[in-house]
């Protein structure tokens, strides 16, 4: 070894200098070793050991070895192995720990002057060494892990009671968490003699079942255990066997008690053999002894009674009941139970009280929860959250606003608590609401005739669209309540007795739209209206005949007879088609034309040869009927004439050619054609286009497409046209003329074009915006036309109409046909032949804004809609009210000296010179009339 050269220092400074160079070298090379208890140095790690006389400190501290040398953990132990190096020492690479013989250094931590091994799991039961070497320099010590089996769930029991005859197991659970038990060892012993022979012995139980009862009185049981390691145990237990006292009917038990209640608690005992000790008797009540106020009556030696009640109120929940008794040999019988006393838990609705009948719609209904429990979850009223308004102690003070409807309320309240537990309550409130008012008679939206054998005109008798030709209708219908007064647009109606049912018997309908309101009052003054609207129809629809011509001649065996026909006066909604018949009195036959948009086309009329009249007759569903008369002559073949060959009665889309020619072919009286005719083509119906050619537009003026064109004939006589309809859809909406001024007879094309898809939602009328009470209906109608592109009426397209925002519901009498969604807020109806929809909401009790929008739902993505209406809704108030509003000539302006009136009532006033006139009070309620009467002014 090479020495370095070094001054003198102190020999314990130098010692630890070189030592340091040594470890951190590598130095040294063990000859022999030098000990001292579990250390060990080699002689050259003392270089200067003979110098000084001092062997070298070692690098390790032996005290902070854990586990502590000679110690012993248990056998399921993982123990933290380590070693700390001492102040001299230093951690060197060379650093190794052996753990029973096993390098363990690659597994272990050093951390600062402290190297640990922890086991992945519990080692081998058993002695275990441990040895941490730096070069030759070791530590070694050793621990031991051992664990004694367990034995466990003892049978019988410890000092237990038995009955007599019975020949009750012996046993016990066996467990190691070591080498696990040897069944090899185990011993048992019954009042000291071994019976492990005729018991069941195994790893982790050992149970002998005795052939015979136990003999009465005491038995001494005696377990020894080993396991594989050599640990030991043993278990010595004790049981009596005897007939021990009898404890009977101990009440109360599995019952629930009132609140605060103070049960007795009672129990008989007896013994049959012995002396009971009435001096052992103990009561027991919720784990703790009752000492005070038990009573215990001795109704024999053997037998007696126990009697105990508390002198306060049982706190709620569950109470457990012990009671013991021992005779004079000690045996002892103890009985166990156990009975709940309810919390308090009550619900109540305070205020209104049931029954009370109310006068406004709108009330608070306070509620009281009384619970010993704390306060509920949640608290409700028919769904409403109520809030706290007051706390006393175990007490809370609820509210929550609540809407009424007239007539019986039923109030559901409900309280929630944490534990699942629901409280209920229930009550019922009257609402003395305004009248509801119900017509019967007629219906709404319904439209009637002229009467069958009255005075007024006979069906389709009346000319007069104004208005002026009444005809008496009966008004019934029925009020929710009793009422004095039903009045039908300011006149009064019968009452019947019970004075809940009304009839109006004579009330006149003017022709065509009738608003009818019939409003009750009840005796508080408080008024209901309901809102209908009537149509009265006693004109006959307006009827012509475009074709064929008045004392026309034609060779055709058949004739079509097209025209147009329109009930100017009809039901304002749904209202049908009229029918159009069209008769040939030459020959009696007849056919029924096809209606729609206000045109017909009576297809293929037999005509004979000669003079035809024909007899065309238009009705509507209320039998109002008109007619028209023409001659059409048929000539036999012979002579020249222009004939149709095809493309008649097409159906295409609009503004797209049809997809065949309109042809004709001109033919002399042998029926060879003709060539070189000119053929005229007039459009006569229809805003559609003609051309000679398909795919091109003629231009005659080179702006608008033609609807005139002069065809000449071809060699094979044939003229043609190719037509694009316009943008009408409706039955034979385009007609085309084909005529010479050189040969007999016309030719007359129709053609129809089709709708396309709903493009628009539109407010139809005056109903957009209006003013409503609440709980009633608009005087107006709702009502949405449904149109395509072109703006032709889409027919039976369902229009949704979906209240948005306000108070107000549908219901079934909202519209005819509608299917309403199940919380009232939506209804579909479908759209009349005029693209018409119509509905009449119902208000609820809250006032403000309604908005309703009606839209058509293409596809999924695609709702369609810009119909949106207002209804501003107004408080229901009773009685009279006022009115006001201003007269404007057509230009806008203001008109002074305007007489204005409201019939059927002596109301009356003039406008002002900014044309405003007001009614300051005393209109009456539901619709008025109002007749405004401008003859004295003199407008310039």
């Amino acid at each position: 070894m090479n020495r370095p050269q070094v001054r003198p220092f102190p020999a314990r400074c130098i010692a630890s200098l070189f030592l340091l160079l040594a470890l951190a070298s590598g130095a040294g090379t063990a000859a022999g070793t030098k000990s001292t208890g579990s250390e060990s140095v080699d002689p050259e790690d003392f270089i200067f050991a003979s110098s000084f006389e001092a062997p070298p400190p070692s690098p390790f501290d032996l005290s902070s070895a854990t586990p502590p040398d000679g110690s012993v953990l248990a056998a399921e132990a993982i123990p933290t192995i380590s070693i700390r190096f001492s102040n001299d020492g230093l951690p060197s690479p060379q650093v190794r720990m052996l753990v029973d013989g096993a390098d363990v250094t690659a597994a272990a931590d050093i951390v600062g002057r402290t190297i640990r091994y922890v086991p992945s799991q519990a080692m081998i039961e058993g002695a275990h060494s441990i040895s941490v070497r730096v070069g030759t320099a070791a530590a070694n010590w050793s621990f031991r892990t051992a664990s004694a089996p367990q034995i466990s769930e003892l049978n019988p029991s410890d000092e237990a009671l038995l009955p007599s005859g019975v020949a009750s197991r012996i046993g016990a659970r066996l467990s190691d968490v070591g080498s696990g038990v040897d069944p090899a060892t185990v011993r048992l012993e019954l009042d000291g003699r071994d019976v492990t022979a005729e018991a069941t012995v195994g790893a982790d139980s050992v149970s002998l079942q005795p052939t015979q009862p136990h003999a009465d009185g005491e038995h001494r049981v005696r377990l020894l255990v080993q396991d594989r390691s050599g640990n030991s145990v043993s278990a010595s237990w004790r049981f009596t066997v005897t007939d021990p006292p009898q404890i009977l009917d101990l009440a109360p038990v599995d019952t629930i008690l009132p609140y605060a209640s103070t049960p007795t608690i009672t129990a008989t005992f007896r013994d049959a053999r012995q002396n009971l000790d009435f001096s052992s008797v103990r009561l027991v009540l919720d784990h703790e002894d009752v000492v005070e106020g038990v009573e215990v009556v001795s109704q024999s030696s053997r037998e007696g009674r126990l009697s105990f009640t508390p002198a306060v109120p049982l706190a709620p929940g569950t109470h457990h009941l012990r009671v013991d008794v021992r005779n004079l040999l000690g045996e002892i019988a103890t009985a166990v139970g156990e009975f709940s006393i309810a919390h308090r838990q009550q619900l109540s609705i305070t205020d209104p009280s049931a029954g009370t009948v109310l006068l406004v719609p709108e009330t608070e209904v306070r509620l009281r929860v009384a619970s010993s429990r704390g306060y509920a979850d949640e608290v409700s009223v028919n769904g409403v959250v109520a809030t706290v308004q007051m706390v006393k102690e175990e007490e809370v003070t609820y509210a929550a606003p609540l809407l009424l409807a007239p007539g019986d309320n039923d109030i559901n309240a409900r309280a929630v608590f944490a534990d699942g537990e629901i409280l209920q309550a229930t009550g019922r409130l009257n609402y003395d609401g305004p009248p509801t008012v119900t017509i019967a008679s007629p219906s709404d939206w319904q439209t009637l005739g002229a009467l069958a054998g009255g005075s007024g005109p006979v069906p389709g008798g009346s000319r007069d669209l104004a208005g002026s030709v009444e005809r008496p209708v009966a008004i019934t219908g029925q009020v929710s309540k009793p009422v004095v007064s039903v009045s039908i647009n300011q006149q009064q109606a019968q009452l019947d007795a019970d004075r809940r049912r009304f009839t109006f018997e004579r009330f006149l309908l003017h022709e065509g739209t009738n608003l009818i309101s019939a409003t009750a009052t009840d005796a508080s003054g408080r008024s209901g209206t309901a809102q209908i609207t009537v149509y009265l129809d006693q004109t006959a629809p307006l009827l012509s005949v475009e074709g064929p011509v008045a004392d026309g001649v034609t060779s055709a065996a058949t004739v079509d007879v097209r025209g147009v026909v329109n009930d100017a006066v009809e039901g304002g909604v749904n209202a049908p088609e009229p029918q159009v018949v069209v008769r040939n009195a030459a020959n009696q036959q007849s056919v029924t034309a096809l209606v729609t948009d206000r045109y017909y086309l009576g297809r293929e009329l037999p005509l004979e040869i000669g003079a035809n009249t024909i007899t065309v007759t238009a009705s509507d569903a209320q039998g109002n009927a008109r007619s028209r008369e023409l001659r059409v002559t048929r000539i036999a073949a012979g002579s020249s004439r222009v004939t149709l060959l095809g493309g008649d009665r097409q159906t295409g889309a609009v503004l797209a050619p049809l997809p065949q020619p309109l042809v004709v072919a001109a033919i002399d009286d042998q029926g060879l054609p003709l060539a070189g005719h000119s053929i005229h083509f007039d459009v006569l119906r229809g805003a559609g286009s003609i051309s000679r050619s398909a795919g091109q537009q003629d231009r005659p003026d080179g702006v608008n497409a033609a609807r005139n064109l002069l065809v000449e004939t071809g060699a094979d006589g044939r003229a043609e046209v190719w037509l694009t309809p316009g943008s009408e859809a409706s039955q034979s909406g385009n007609m085309i003329r084909a005529w010479s001024t050189e040969l007999a007879e016309d030719v007359m094309f129709t053609a129809t074009g089709l709708r396309q898809v709903p493009a628009v939602v539109m407010v139809s009328g005056a109903a957009g915006s209006q003013y409503v009470q609440t709980q009633s209906q608009p005087v107006e109608p709702l009502t949405a036309v449904v149109l395509d592109a072109q703006r032709n009426a889409m027919t039976g397209t369902p229009v949704i109409f979906t209240i948005e925002d306000g108070d107000a519901v549908f219901s079934a009498a909202s519209a005819a046909n509608g299917v309403v969604s199940a919380d009232g807020k939506v209804i579909t109806v479908p759209a009349d032949k005029n693209g018409l929809a119509s509905v009449r909401p119902t208000t609820g009790n809250t006032p403000g804004n309604v908005r309703v929008r009606a839209h058509v739902q293409l596809d999924a993505d695609t709702p369609i809609s810009n119909a949106v209406f207002n209804l501003l809704v107004l408080e229901r108030t009773n009685g009279p009210t006022g009115f006001s509003g201003v007269v404007l000539d057509h230009s806008g302006k203001p008109l002074q000296g305007v007489r204005l009136t409201i019939s059927r009532t002596p109301l009356s006033t003039l406008s002002g010179s900014d044309g405003r006139f007001v009614f300051d009070d005393q209109v009456p309620p539901g619709k008025i009339d109002l007749d405004v009467d401008g003859r004295p002014l003199i407008v310039r």
